[in-house]
């Protein structure tokens, strides 16, 4: 006879009375592959005191961040009071937002950003001694006109093949799917978004939520 437990997805059957030895099948998650990718982002530097940390985008040790789109969404850890972004080396905003103290992310609603472009992320810590100066600047460019094209061209060809009328996909395969593309293109600030616009997520899904942050948040 076979015994089969079920526990924290995984299966676990164990023989009784006949010599069988016990065997373990770990479910793996589809998401596991893109917390991987994020998981081997470069680290936050030892010895940082600052409880903030820039998830996306984030600031490169040997290189900027990239991004496709003309919006992004911010994303963070830690309670901060305001960010802005500027074009690089201008001191006016181009577009500025205060956050509730729980919040951890919020969606650029400027006017759009330019292909080839640079801009900088400003962060304003509330409990700095001078809120009126930011804490934190984090760099990012949005990719090239050709580039943008290209891998416009490549996400319709993508949708078109998820599309297919011969099998259903739900929003969150859907998204996966999106995700795993923009990280093979090294465009993790695109893919996050695509990670956290998922209305109805699995408990897959929110597992992947909790996990980059504690994974991107490490000290390197």
């Amino acid at each position: 006879m076979v015994r089969v437990n079920w526990c924290c997805g995984i299966l676990v059957a164990i023989a009784i009375g006949q010599g069988v030895l016990p065997v373990e099948t770990i479910q793996a998650s589809p998401w596991d592959s893109i917390l991987e990718s994020f998981s081997r982002r470069p680290k936050p530097p030892l010895g940082g005191r600052s409880e903030f940390c820039a998830i996306s985008p984030r600031r490169l040790p040997d290189g900027i961040e990239s991004t496709s789109g003309d919006r992004l969404l911010f994303v963070w850890n830690g309670m901060i009071s305001k960010i802005e972004v500027h074009a690089e080396g201008v001191g006016a905003p181009l577009w500025s937002q205060v956050v509730k103290l729980d919040a951890r992310q919020a969606e650029y609603t400027g006017s759009p950003l330019i292909a080839g472009a640079r801009y900088e992320w400003w962060i304003f810590n509330r409990f700095a001694v001078n809120e009126t100066k930011p804490t934190f600047r984090v760099p990012f460019q949005v990719i090239e006109s050709s580039e943008r094209e290209r891998v416009t061209l490549e996400l319709a060809e993508l949708n078109s093949q998820i599309r297919d009328p011969k099998k259903w996909v739900s929003a969150e395969e859907w998204s996966r799917k999106r995700s795993q593309y923009f990280v093979s293109q090294g465009l993790f600030v695109d893919a996050m978004r695509e990670i956290l616009s998922v209305q109805r997520p699995s408990q897959e899904l929110r597992t992947i939520w909790q996990q980059i942050p504690i994974e991107l948040c490490k000290r390197g």
